[in-house]
Formats: C-alpha cells, structure tokens, sequence
C-alpha cells in the first residue's frame, strides 16, 4: 500500500516538474488594466502639463499640435490628475511671447548731415545718453524686432542703415538670447545668454578701402516690461562708439 502511495506521489509530481523547467516558458502576469482619458486643454502647454502630471502614476502622452493629452492610470491617480488639470488648465496658465526690440544708436564725436533721425520714444535715452557720453551727434544705426516664447530662445538678425559717411556699406547686426523667464511679478523679464553682435564696415585711412569691425555684447539681462534700457557700449573708433538699447513686452 505505501508503495502505491509512494508512486502515485511522483507521477503527481512529474507533471510539475517539467512545468517548472520547461525550456523557453516565459510566464507574465498581466496587470489589471487602467483607465483611459483624453484631455483637451483651452489655456495650458500639454507639454508643461505632462511634465508636472509625472508625480502620479501615470502614463501621459501629450501632443501640442491638438492641444491634448492621453492619460493611463488607475480609478484613484485618474481621479487625481482630472482634479489636477482643472487647476492648472486655467486663463493664466496660457503660454506668453516676449517681444523684443533693440535699438543700434551711434555716438559720433562730430554731427553728421546724413544722421538717420532716432524714434521720439527713444528722446528719454538720448537724453540719458547726452549727459553721460561726450557724443555731439546721435543717429540710428538698425532697429531689430524678433519674438520668442518664454522658456525658449531666439536667432534673429539684420541689415542696418549705411552709417560713418559710407553710402552703400551696411551694418550686419545680430540678436539672440538663449532662454527667457518671467518673475513671480510678472512684470519683469530675464534673458539668459543675451548676446548682441554687429559687424561694420570701417573706412581706412590709409588706402581709402574698408574694414570690418566685429563688436559685441554678452549678458544675462533683466528687464521690466516696457522699460527701456541701455544694455551697453560698443566702441568703433576713437569717437565713435555703439550702443544698444532694448524694450520687451509681454504678449498672450
């Protein structure tokens, strides 16, 4: 009798045992399965959204072309982030562009009959200007507009006015800026890596020929909105030099 206990043991056994050592057997154990929403945002970057949307556990897909995003999670987390975004998809969460205008004015050391005239809104600066540089003459060299949006950068160049008595040589002048951001105030604005480049021809006085001056500007630079600022100096000659002067504004 115990030997057909004994027998009947392993027979149970066997089946078990190549179960357990089957060569190439993969076992998953399938997940019950979460729940799926589609949100359309009306203010907020899906992206911006998706990054924050990571402290849950979650599974979240944006797309910024339909301005949504795809969401897997359990009941409870999707609970959560339906409340989430109703508090973050709100008015003031709507992505904002910095406009950016600079203004190239050059300091001569004499007045010039072919000054280009400057803006009436740049009078304050000149003023400023006056009272700091020994500069008798001020004429404008560019004026360059680009616009970014905040948390990006921005390229952006162009052909100046001819300047120093030379009717058909133009500046070069180019702006750029790495990253923007916006104070808590919401009213002053950063620029990171601000640089500003001009590249002018120069005559020569010994040949009668031209020569190119490649000058420049880098900073990091804050800046309230609507403010005008003289962001630097640029000397191009013994009595001449280049400033620029920047105004940004904030746009929805």
């Amino acid at each position: 009798m115990k030997r057909c206990v004994c027998l009947f043991l392993v027979c149970c056994a066997l089946p078990l045992a190549a179960q357990e050592t089957k060569p190439g057997a993969v076992y998953v154990q399938t997940a019950p399965p979460g729940v799926q929403k589609l949100f359309v945002l009306k203010y907020a970057e899906p992206d911006a959204i998706m990054r924050l949307l990571k402290v849950f556990d979650a599974k979240v897909v944006s797309d910024a072309g339909l301005h949504a995003i795809a969401v897997t999670a359990s009941s409870q987390s999707m609970s959560a982030i339906e409340e989430a975004i109703q508090r973050l998809d709100v008015p003031s969460a709507m992505p904002k562009d910095i406009s950016l205008t600079a203004y190239y004015v050059l300091g001569t050391g004499a007045p010039s009959a072919t000054a280009a005239p400057t803006p009436k809104d740049l009078d304050s600066v000149l003023t400023q200007l006056k009272s700091t540089f020994p500069f008798k003459s001020y004429e404008m060299m560019d004026t360059l507009t680009t616009r970014a949006r905040i948390g990006m950068g921005t390229d952006t160049s162009s052909l100046g006015a001819p300047s120093l008595g030379l009717q058909y040589a133009h500046s070069v002048n180019r702006l750029r800026f790495a990253f923007s951001s916006v104070s808590p105030d919401g009213q002053t604005i950063h620029l990171n890596g601000l640089r500003a480049d001009s590249r002018i021809p120069v005559p020569t006085n010994s040949t009668g020929g031209l020569q190119i001056l490649d000058i420049g500007i880098n900073t990091d630079l804050d800046i309230r909105e609507g403010q005008k600022v003289v962001v630097g100096r640029m000397g191009v000659g013994p009595d001449q030099a280049l400033f620029l002067v920047l105004t940004a504004q904030l746009l929805n």
